[in-house]
């Protein structure tokens, strides 16, 4: 864990992106490739069994042999919101810091030719990681990521409205268990151990739909953390061998995921982004849930409110794992 001890400017110029970052949710798909996510305790983020760029996958992978260590100028956390702006960031790395970040990624191996070029500031190598990114990019990210980013729009939405409404320690209190805030030390539930002291500048959160665990960085001398996004399908998906979440079985697991959604009230757009569905799909389970007596669906304006009905709150609160918080 890394322990982040905060200065009253610290805690005035902590800022929250408002969405996911292109090359951080490419490191952490390949991180869920090289431990798959069951492993890890927690239900796969995209379907591990879609074809993959074997030659690119295979090439990246060896930037990271442990799966524990990954370069720090592959997942640039500036706040771009591009992955062709993030990716011009890689590829515009001094060599110097190239090969300082994979020595400490390779973890004392001998590097192979290609990464040795790498370090180097070789043109060739660099342009095969340039198409190794965007194809794995393209291919494994992509096609995935449009559903689940809404789920960490929405996440990073309701973190800036607890901060304005009361203050750094409700968005902290949201982030539990990765993040644990006692003045002035914040405890990030990290794979390293060290103590961090921004110096006044504050840290930067960025929500993250690919992730396992949460990982930082230093990036113009500003501390940002990625931390895992749990949308209402995670909570509603029970993990392999694990019978303490029978709702999803009850209900199907998407219409789990709605009810859990809903439990403190939401519109279907709500709904929508928060499972990582379309607004007309979430709209029909939320129909079979309301004709099952499950749901409570009004009208406000031109728009509706879903929340769950008594019969409802007793199912979740009968099917919810002991000691399970009601939101992560």
């Amino acid at each position: 864990m890394i322990r982040i001890w905060m200065t009253p400017d610290d805690v005035a110029r902590t800022r929250i992106l408002p969405t996911p970052q292109p090359l951080c949710e490419l490191a952490a798909s390949l991180m869920e490739r090289r431990w798959p996510a069951p492993e890890r305790g927690r239900p796969p983020r995209h379907p591990l069994a879609r074809r993959v760029p074997v030659q690119e996958t295979r090439l990246l992978l060896e930037l990271t042999p442990d799966g524990r260590r990954y370069p720090r100028f592959l997942s640039p956390t500036r706040g771009f919101s591009s992955f062709e702006e993030s990716l011009d960031t890689v590829l515009g790395t001094p060599a110097e810091q190239v090969r300082a970040d994979l020595e400490i990624s390779l973890g004392g191996r001998r590097p192979n030719p290609w990464l040795r070029g790498l370090a180097a500031g070789d043109r060739e190598a660099r342009h095969r990681l340039d198409q190794a990114l965007r194809r794995y990019y393209r291919d494994c990210v992509v096609p995935d990521l449009g559903a689940l980013a809404a789920s960490g729009r929405a996440n990073a939405a309701e973190l800036v409205q607890a901060m304005g409404e009361n203050g750094l320690a409700d968005v902290f209190r949201l982030l539990r268990p990765w993040m644990h805030w006692s003045s002035p030390v914040l405890t990030v539930m990290t794979r390293t151990d060290r103590d961090l002291r921004p110096g006044g500048k504050g840290i930067v959160l960025i929500p993250s739909v690919f992730s396992a665990h949460p990982f930082w960085e230093i990036w113009d001398d500003a501390i940002t953390i990625s931390y895992p996004v749990r949308t209402a399908l995670d909570a509603a998906s029970p993990q392999a061998g694990d019978s303490s979440e029978p709702l999803a079985a009850l209900l199907g697991r998407t219409r789990a995921a709605i009810l859990r959604a809903a439990e403190d009230g939401a519109g279907t757009g709500a709904l929508a982004a928060m499972v990582g569905i379309s607004a007309p799909s979430a709209s029909q389970h939320a129909k079979a849930l309301r004709n099952a007596g499950l749901l409570l669906t009004v009208r406000v304006g031109k728009a509706v409110q879903h929340t769950a009905t008594p019969l409802g709150r007793s199912l979740l609160a009968s099917t919810r794992p002991t000691g399970a918080p009601i939101q992560a």
